[in-house]
């Protein structure tokens, strides 16, 4: 199983000019996230920026512990566009100020 307090989000905006966007809310279903079964997971946001969001692109990494303080990849993926058409994405460009939902449903995890 996994928890949702063991999850962590890293706000990259150091990354970026300007930090343009804040993470509002974070959820997944079930939680805890059972390994082996599927999963849905939805992200919040709103920009802080004056002017429209034309592109928003994301790139994932994951670690699990394996020991006290051993931390290990698990899986990357990205970076990719969070803008289109797919189930993972939503419509741009993305209005000043604006809040905005990512909500994909992910397959059955693995287990290691």
């Amino acid at each position: 199983l996994v928890h949702s307090t063991d999850l962590t989000w890293q706000d990259c905006n150091l990354m970026a000019d300007v930090q343009g966007m804040v993470l509002l809310e974070y959820s997944h279903s079930p939680d805890p996230i059972v390994l082996g079964q599927p999963y849905k997971i939805t992200r919040r946001f709103r920009s802080l920026l004056d002017r429209p969001i034309n592109n928003l692109t994301e790139r994932f990494w994951g670690t699990n512990r394996t020991a006290a303080e051993v931390w290990g990849p698990t899986f990357e993926r990205g970076p990719f566009s969070r803008c289109g058409r797919e189930q993972y994405q939503t419509a741009c460009p993305l209005e000043p100020h604006s809040e905005f939902v990512f909500s994909e449903s992910h397959p059955t995890t693995h287990v290691a």
